[in-house]
């Protein structure tokens, strides 16, 4: 608690891990105008990690590189070939907290796609 304690023995608020802020990262890469909470289900369902949406926010401001087009060219989601592994690949996208407007980008189907 600041005031109580000498700062040196709190110098920063808790940080979260890495594995979580690259999940946030690449996820934003892959659906720029996805939400931050639809971003705060998917890290949690991927990583564990439960972030707040402000904390979410402040990450994407703090790592901006994931605005430039060039990098997110670079990074793109792999496609299933099949309609069932498609059909597999709709539902665990679903069970990360992806909304179905957001799977139906990540892979580029309609969104009539059963």
């Amino acid at each position: 608690m600041p005031g109580l304690f000498p700062a040196t023995e709190y110098p920063r608020e808790p940080y979260p891990p890495e594995r979580a802020i690259v999940m946030l990262i690449y996820a934003k890469c892959l659906v720029p105008k996805a939400g931050d909470r639809e971003l705060a289900r998917v890290v949690h369902a991927t990583t564990g990690h439960s972030l707040h949406n402000e904390t979410v926010k402040a990450l994407l401001k703090r790592y901006f590189f994931w605005q430039y087009s060039e990098f997110r060219k670079a990074v793109r989601y792999p496609i299933p070939t099949g309609p069932e592994q498609q059909h597999l690949e709709m539902r665990r996208l679903k069970e990360q907290g992806w909304s179905e407007k957001h799977i139906a980008l990540l892979l580029r189907c309609a969104l009539s796609t059963p």
